[in-house]
């Protein structure tokens, strides 16, 4: 593995970057089923880690299945195609840094569809939302997996649950808000992003005082942009 990863290339080649805007292309223009063919055909060639990574098309395949069809899903859904890609073929050195963009990336578009389809709260947006974390934790699981094996130890997975589950309460929070679905969607995959960068700088020991001061800030300025966001008034 290691001498493999030896190999690996610096840059991004732009037939991967192809790759990814063929697939938003073809999502956008294609029968579901005729994508399907293509997306399988950009994934799987070359074969490489075709096995271990067939959650990940599925999963691909699924939400490209619910997404709402435009331009912007179409940009996230290339971009999420690309990571993939980079990571299963061994292009990106840095792993951890993939996972977080793909993590991040796929946070948005799985919240972003719940808030449009469940903008209230309910039995529907919490069972979706139940949905959306299992989801997210597994992917989280699969690319933690991908880096560090060895260390998928119960500290780790403590950790998950206890972002899950802080993921799912503040979904519950946003959904009380009258903020739009996309701003909604936007602050949990920014958080998701701060909180999968605390828990990997935690598990390399490479969170300092200055690093967890940056994420703290970060987390406060995306939920003082969403607040300033709302369509609060001063005025009867």
């Amino acid at each position: 593995m290691v001498e493999k990863l030896k190999l690996v290339r610096e840059q991004i080649p732009w037939s991967l970057v192809a790759k990814g805007a063929v697939f938003a292309t073809a999502w956008l223009s294609l029968p579901y089923l005729l994508f399907l063919i293509v997306a399988a055909f950009l994934f799987f060639s070359p074969p490489f880690q075709a096995v271990r990574f067939l959650p990940i098309f599925l999963f691909l395949s699924w939400l490209s299945y619910i997404s709402y069809p435009g331009p912007r899903e179409a940009v996230f859904l290339g971009i999420l195609f690309l990571v993939a890609l980079g990571v299963k073929n061994l292009v990106f050195i840095d792993r951890i840094l993939a996972a977080q963009v793909f993590l991040t990336t796929a946070s948005f578009l799985l919240w972003l569809a719940v808030f449009t389809v469940s903008p209230h709260p309910g039995f529907s947006f919490f069972s979706s939302s139940l949905l959306i974390i299992f989801l997210l934790f597994f992917l989280l699981r699969f690319m933690f997996q991908l880096g560090q094996p060895e260390r998928l130890a119960p500290t780790p997975l403590l950790l998950m649950v206890l972002m899950s589950f802080l993921s799912l309460q503040l979904a519950w929070v946003l959904v009380l808000l009258p903020a739009e679905p996309v701003f909604q969607a936007l602050s949990l995959a920014i958080l998701t992003g701060f909180f999968t960068e605390f828990l990997f700088g935690y598990l390399n020991r490479s969170l300092n005082e200055k690093r967890t001061h940056v994420l703290f800030y970060g987390v406060c300025l995306t939920l003082l942009a969403l607040i300033l966001s709302l369509p609060f008034s001063l005025t009867p």
